[in-house]
């Protein structure tokens, strides 16, 4: 039997199959089935010559609700609804742009002149206190029906500007009765005392400090005005802190910046015993090396490490092997996958109306809030970029402008609309930044990076619930 293509169109699937299985990845119901190889076949055939047949099992299928052809007919992200209720009440987080200067100058920081100048550059403009002191009653105001509110401190080095951090702590606790004030910071630790560590203690404020790897590593980008490498600085006040003060050291988060040029594995090597940190208290990422990505080399050292650390990684979460040998940075990058898996799967189908799942609220989650008083959805975007600017202290955030970046999926609308990753997409409308609009031709030079992480996530929901129904042991 072969279906009218004019009433039917290609069911809304992408395939998968393992040395165990054959399956498919139902973009409606967000589910993944499994089937038989004649199924697949079939299938398999269908999507390659856009010609779609019909076997008992399938039409089985269809009955169940399986191999539908409904796609989201308008792209439309359901936050542009409440929106503005969003903005108004429910603002949880502000990071505050200090300043723009720091004793360090990576080599892939935003803020670097040279490379990615066109994105910002470092600067002597700092924040004021009557500018602070607007930012948290603004974040006061809109977060009423917030109990907790995070202040992040950011720079530049935020450091640089203890003195108003220590005001603006003071008062969110003297002035702001009824909402609990969290803090964070996020430094490169070389100019850490023990009046700041005492200070954090007693407001039991989040360390996150930066360090990119081993000494070879970490000293290839992370360095000072005059070039000299950063990381025997920063492992000596790490150490001074754990001896002088382990009640914080406890409490110390590490964050990475990988670099993809360099050997997976050797910058596994980090000693984390001697920092005194496990793999619960660091956040990893990639370089963001703005638009020089043609540029960057991604080396086979990197890639063949990274993968095959991550397989040993699921391997161990799945319980198939134990953690002994494991680097704690490749268990972090797998957990990632793993605790999106465990998130489970919405099961409500694409509808006439639906969106991408990638965008955030722009400025409810992280709203940024720079030197001079001009917000942008986070810190991760360009401060040079017209259309990232979502407002301002004196006007607060503008709604069109924000509503604008969150409607992202409708940037090449159509090609979206058929995309099977279309539940598990990332896109995030800093990647489509084109300084005064949102650029298709930017957007989908990220897709295929995109797609791979779907599918990367699929094949390992497969591969667990393969070990776990036929009780999979492998020694080591």
């Amino acid at each position: 039997m072969q279906l009218n293509k004019e009433n039917y169109k290609m069911p809304f699937i992408e395939l998968f199959k393992t040395i165990y299985g054959y399956y498919f990845y139902d973009v409606n119901k967000n589910t993944i089935l499994e089937i038989g190889k004649e199924e697949y076949d079939l299938l398999y055939q269908c999507l390659k010559k856009n010609e779609f047949k019909l076997n008992d099992q399938l039409s089985e299928l269809i009955d169940n609700g399986y191999l539908k052809d409904e796609r989201a007919e308008f792209i439309e992200h359901f936050g542009i609804y409440n929106i503005e209720t969003l903005l108004n009440r429910k603002i949880k987080k502000i990071t505050l742009q200090l300043t723009q200067d720091c004793n360090f100058r990576c080599k892939y920081c935003l803020y670097t002149k040279g490379k990615n100048a066109h994105q910002r550059g470092h600067s002597k403009q700092k924040m004021s206190w009557e500018i602070a002191k607007k930012s948290i009653d603004y974040v006061i105001k809109h977060s009423i029906d917030n109990k907790i509110i995070n202040i992040g401190f950011y720079g530049g080095e935020p450091l640089i500007e203890f003195e108003l951090i220590k005001k603006c702590i003071e008062y969110t606790q003297r002035e702001c009765i009824g909402k609990i004030f969290t803090y964070t910071i996020t430094t490169n630790g070389t100019l850490i005392t023990d009046k700041i560590v005492e200070f954090f203690l007693k407001y039991n404020v989040i360390c996150v400090l930066s360090l990119d790897g081993p000494k070879h590593i970490n000293d290839k980008n992370r360095v000072f005005h005059n070039g000299n490498g950063t990381y025997d600085v920063v492992v000596q006040k790490i150490q001074n802190i754990k001896e002088k003060y382990p009640q914080f050291s406890s409490k110390l988060q590490l964050n990475m910046v990988v670099d993809p040029q360099n050997s997976f594995d050797e910058l596994c090597n980090i000693d984390f015993d001697r920092l005194g940190l496990d793999e619960n208290r660091v956040n990893i990422s990639f370089v963001d090396w703005a638009d020089e990505s043609d540029n960057v080399k991604i080396s086979d050292k990197f890639i063949s490490g990274y993968n095959y650390g991550l397989f040993l990684s699921y391997l161990y979460y799945m319980g198939i092997i134990d953690k002994d040998g494991i680097s704690p940075i490749k268990l972090i990058l797998a957990k990632e996958l793993i605790d999106e898996i465990e998130k489970g799967h919405a099961t409500n189908r694409i509808g006439k109306y639906a969106a991408p799942s990638g965008p955030c609220i722009p400025g409810q989650a992280r709203l940024f809030i720079t030197c001079k008083g001009e917000m942008y959805p986070c810190e991760r975007v360009s401060e040079t970029s017209e259309i990232m600017k979502i407002g301002n202290l004196e006007v607060g955030i503008n709604c069109e402008k924000a509503i604008y970046l969150l409607q992202v999926g409708k940037v090449g609308e159509n090609i979206c609309k058929n995309c099977w990753a279309f539940r598990k997409c990332k896109m995030c409308a800093k990647l489509t930044d084109d300084g005064d609009k949102m650029s298709a031709e930017k957007k989908f030079s990220h897709c295929n990076e995109i797609k791979e992480r779907a599918r990367l996530q699929i094949e390992v929901e497969i591969m667990m619930d393969e070990a776990r129904k036929r009780k999979l042991s492998v020694r080591r």
